[in-house]
């Protein structure tokens, strides 16, 4: 039971997040608008497999019979049990069909959310204080007004995250 569980990440997720790259760097919009489709179907399966109460009922009974010994696998076994009880699926159909609803809407907010953050071309303008806490090769990196020497920013990935995670300016976040 838990080799198939556990193919599932390891074949199917490089092929899944193939699909899902291209969303972020293809430069032909057809092709980033396709990508996003598929990630929302992916996604919209990945929450519907992880609402199945039979696969749920047999990882659950795997757990109370005791039989996994070997520390990994007793890892992922306790790990995938977590999953199935953070979704829900110890709880009434009426609560588990709204979960997964929610989910299901959650995750398409999520790339929507994802695919217009990679879509906006604004740039912010801002001084080398207002990214305070960011390191000096990441500012070296972003392009510069010439006019007012202030760090040109944009909304993508190698700009965004960076800011996000280091700059210790919370207006700037």
């Amino acid at each position: 039971m838990l080799v198939p569980l556990s193919k599932i990440d390891v074949e199917l997720n490089p092929r899944i997040e193939e699909l899902i790259f291209l969303m972020h760097v293809s430069p032909d919009k057809a092709l980033r608008d396709a990508s996003t489709e598929a990630e929302k179907e992916i996604e919209a399966f990945f929450v519907t497999s992880g609402m199945r109460v039979d696969v749920f009922k047999r990882v659950q009974a795997l757990s109370q019979k005791g039989s996994v010994k070997q520390k990994e696998d007793k890892r992922f076994l306790d790990k995938t049990l977590k999953s199935y009880q953070r979704n829900g699926l110890n709880l009434k159909q009426e609560i588990r069909d709204q979960i997964e609803a929610k989910q299901k809407r959650m995750a398409v907010l999520s790339t929507d959310y994802s695919t217009h953050l990679n879509e906006e071309n604004r740039k912010l303008e801002f001084t080398e204080e207002e990214l305070a806490g960011t390191p000096a090769d990441f500012r070296s990196n972003l392009k510069k007004n010439d006019k007012n020497n202030k760090y040109l920013v944009t909304l993508s990935y190698p700009d965004y995250f960076p800011i996000m995670k280091l700059c210790t300016v919370s207006a700037t976040r």
